[in-house]
């Protein structure tokens, strides 16, 4: 991993990649300026795909959720470099691609220091062919199949002692064949004992719940949720 630092900005680099990567890099604009944003996500707010020369590369915003997010959209108070959000997700990314767990390579991390409080960035290696859980399951059901390595994947992050705080059905990717989680703001690799495993997947359960509520065209039944930590249960033994 590459620092590049001043008094204002921090970046860290993957030391995997080839581009000049500056503080610019972690905004809208100089995308567009380059005509080289490929798309967008909508959340809760805007994520940004772009293209630099063959890499095609997720640029993410960090941005406060519930009550607190209307009174201060984007900042976060600074207790130094390694607690920022962002350097904090990068360093874990790293670390899962290490023990070889289906995420998406960390690009790129950015702070950007305003007297005590700072904003971040983040840029990750785009994945092609892959969608989030929610629009597979608006366009048909998964087979018996699908959900079983669903299951087995979210074991094998389990097993490495990964605790995904925010796992959702949007939030786990799948082309068909595979499954990659995203979006690991927060989260941490804790030790076994506790009760975090369960508390993952209780937000999983709901998440399917509450998007069946929104969408009646979601092909998802509780069947497909047993099924799923038949297959977790049986992987995690």
């Amino acid at each position: 991993m590459i620092y590049k630092k001043d008094q204002q900005h921090t970046v860290l680099i993957d030391t995997h990649v080839q581009a000049p990567i500056s503080a610019d890099w972690f905004t809208a604009d100089y995308w567009h300026q380059q005509q080289a944003v490929t798309g967008t996500a909508l959340g809760r707010e805007t994520t940004y795909f772009v293209k630099h020369e063959a890499q095609h590369w997720v640029l993410r915003h960090y941005y406060r959720g519930g009550f607190i997010e209307k009174l201060i959209k984007d900042h976060y108070f600074y207790f130094g470099t390694q607690y920022c959000r962002s350097i904090a997700e990068f360093q874990l990314l790293h670390k899962m691609v290490q023990l070889n767990l289906p995420v998406p390579k960390p690009v790129a991390a950015h702070v950007e220091k305003k007297g005590i409080v700072y904003k971040a960035g983040l840029i990750i290696e785009q994945l092609h062919g892959y969608q989030d859980l929610s629009v597979w399951l608006k366009q048909g059901s998964l087979s018996k199949e699908a959900w079983r390595t669903i299951g087995k994947t979210i074991a094998l992050f389990h097993l490495h002692r990964i605790d995904h705080v925010d796992l959702n059905l949007k939030n786990i990717l799948w082309n068909g064949k595979k499954a990659y989680l995203i979006d690991f703001d927060r989260c941490k690799q804790r030790p076994w004992h506790g009760s975090w495993q369960k508390k993952n997947l209780t937000r999983l359960k709901r998440s399917f719940y509450k998007e069946q509520q929104k969408s009646a065209q979601l092909h998802w039944q509780p069947v497909h949720f047993s099924i799923l930590m038949a297959a977790y249960q049986t992987h995690l033994n």
